[in-house]
């Protein structure tokens, strides 16, 4: 059992090794809100690899004594566990697992009373600041990052999730995409822009509609098209029907029943030579009569409503 419980502890040290700190924005004004509606600093962890990984139990800090610590990524002698300054992230909440290749949001507002998501650590906007991240044991550095001073609603991410090899692949991001890869960043600036470019949707409006109707002349064109096709086939038919070879001009053709005319004459001669029989002229009126007994009559079943 011993050796199982090893084994885990080892396969989950392992796989923390996976987790990235992903995007980073210390000043939020404008961005995503917490639960209790308040626009707070936030950060963003990313699931690089193909398992779950739970940050339960780990540690999460902004104090420079425990980089100054670091040799590689292991402390020398002190020990975040142990000092019992910096709480870890509570276990019993499934929600601090994290999904293969998805990210978790943790707010960094100090406030670790108001939920597992609420990390007892600040950022100050006017100042770098150095995160780094604990495994469970208190000595293990699975990630860190220098967050440099930046604007208003401004983060520091990486250009691809979850790919970090030094101070070159992290960036300035205009527009956050928390809880999102940060490579649709782009695509949010894209948004931006042509809303700047078109404030009324005019533009748009006018592209919609040019793609509707080009769609409908398309589908005109391609619709006569296949009119003048069956045309061709019928004429074809009608030619061959008749026994007639060579190429005949338009007036020429007129001039040959079609099938409806043919059946239309059929049916005219066929009404003409067929007349209704000759009628005797005499007018014979039967009696009918009606079996009716008493007993099976209707209004005998009818009683009247008794006199008081």
């Amino acid at each position: 059992m011993l050796l199982a419980l090893t084994v885990a502890l080892g396969a989950m040290a392992q796989g923390r090794r996976g987790l990235y700190i992903n995007e980073v924005l210390p000043d939020n004004q404008n961005s995503v809100v917490d639960e209790y509606g308040q626009h707070c600093a936030w950060i963003e962890f990313y699931n690089s690899t193909y398992a779950p990984i739970n940050l339960a139990t780990c540690y999460v800090t902004t104090d420079e004594k425990y980089r100054n610590d670091l040799q590689g990524f292991k402390l020398q002698t002190q020990n975040i566990k142990s000092d019992g300054v910096v709480p870890a992230i509570p276990r019993g909440d499934e929600r601090t697992i994290i999904a293969p290749r998805e990210h978790a949001l943790y707010w960094l507002d100090g406030l670790n009373d108001r939920g597992v998501f609420h990390l007892r650590v600040t950022l100050n906007p006017l100042s770098s600041t150095w995160i780094g991240v604990f495994d469970s044991d208190g000595i293990t550095l699975i990630d860190q990052v220098e967050v440099p001073v930046l604007p208003a609603d401004v983060s520091y991410a990486l250009r691809a999730d979850g790919v970090d090899d030094g101070e070159a692949s992290w960036e300035n991001a205009n527009n956050p995409t928390p809880h999102a890869y940060n490579h649709i960043a782009d695509f949010m600036a894209q948004k931006r822009r042509f809303k700047e470019e078109d404030p009324h949707g005019f533009k748009m409006a006018i592209m919609a509609m040019g793609v509707v109707f080009s769609a409908l002349l398309v589908l005109s064109i391609a619709f006569w098209l296949i009119g003048q096709i069956s045309k061709g086939r019928r004429v074809r038919s009608k030619l061959k029907a008749h026994d007639i070879d060579a190429p005949v001009r338009g007036h020429e053709l007129a001039k040959v029943d079609t099938a409806e005319e043919i059946a239309a004459i059929a049916m005219a001669l066929h009404e003409h030579f067929n007349a209704h029989d000759n009628e005797s002229n005499v007018l014979t009126i039967n009696k009918v009569k009606k079996l009716y007994s008493p007993w099976n009559s209707k209004i005998y079943s009818l009683r009247e409503t008794p006199r008081r």
